[in-house]
């Protein structure tokens, strides 16, 4: 059996205190509590840890160091996007995608799944949080994609009564989130994730050192998974969404623009990991079959 360093330090906290909850451990090491949950059992299927007792051999156990890896780039399905980014996002990252209502973020994130599955043989979790799945499946089947729910699993964790019930539990809350997410991604083997809109669970928190944790653990969950991840983000507002551009690894934002007397739907990318990417503005359009961008010149 091979352990890695977030098992070794897991290890530790354990030997210090055995009855230390999963939530301190995600938050010392900066992973989920599922993630945490998840160790802890495949740790004492392999009789590392026995009930309370933390038995470290050195035999054993195999220390794997930190390796680079080869950069995978996972296709948009967006016409013209994948050209702005050396072909694609890069695999197993979050994109934070931002813009105003009405610019295009979910049909893009609708088109990350579709073509997905459909093009690229990697199903899908889609995490609704604002509209209804109903009216998601609606929308999609308008523009001409037809959701396959056996290579899509589309589901609303939360109602608008238990959002409001759970608002002053915020513990209960995000392990109930993530609780949700781990299982719409075991449902179809989902290796792309859209959440849509990440704004609405995070709202939960006004205490902005609770909402700074929340975000860094889904972030880190998600990449353990190795899932590719866009978080949809209502609004482009540089001061309120400054922590979530930082923790994730690319940001991609959807404006109005003006030409003229006229506006003009326009799409740059912030940052992109490991990416020499495109640092203009790109006008893109919503047809029935979805979003076009501009071909660069």
């Amino acid at each position: 059996m091979a352990i890695d360093d977030i098992d070794y330090k897991l290890l530790d906290i354990l030997k210090k205190d055995a009855r230390t909850p999963a939530s301190k451990i995600a938050e010392e090491l900066g992973i989920s509590r599922m993630t945490v949950k998840n160790r802890m059992k495949r740790l004492e299927d392999f009789g590392i840890i026995r009930q309370y007792t933390v038995m470290l051999g050195v035999k054993p156990l195999l220390y794997e160091p930190a390796q680079a890896r080869i950069l995978e780039r996972v296709k948009s399905g967006v016409p013209g996007f994948d050209n702005l980014c050396e072909g694609g996002l890069p695999k197993g990252t979050t994109t934070l995608l931002l813009g105003p209502p009405g610019a295009g973020k979910t049909i893009f994130g609708f088109q990350f799944l579709y073509h997905g599955y459909k093009d690229y043989n990697e199903p899908g979790a889609l995490i609704a949080l604002q509209d209804s799945p109903s009216d998601l499946l609606t929308l999609a089947a308008n523009m001409g994609m037809n959701l396959d729910l056996s290579k899509v699993t589309i589901i609303s964790p939360f109602s608008p009564e238990n959002i409001v019930h759970e608002r002053a539990d915020y513990e209960t809350l995000a392990l109930n989130f993530e609780k949700s997410i781990e299982e719409a991604i075991v449902q179809v083997g989902a290796e792309r994730v859209v959440i849509d809109s990440i704004s609405i669970f995070l709202s939960r928190f006004e205490d902005i050192y609770k909402r700074r944790r929340e975000i860094y653990l889904l972030n880190n969950f998600l990449r353990s998974r190795g899932c590719t991840t866009i978080m949809i983000a209502e609004d482009y507002n540089q001061m309120e969404y400054a922590l979530e551009s930082y923790v994730a690894q690319n940001v991609i934002v959807m404006r109005y623009g003006e030409e003229g007397n006229h506006r003009k739907k326009e799409l740059e990318i912030l940052k992109m990991f490991a990416t020499d990417h495109s640092r203009g503005f790109h006008p893109f359009w919503v047809t029935k079959n979805g979003i076009n961008i501009e071909p660069l010149t």
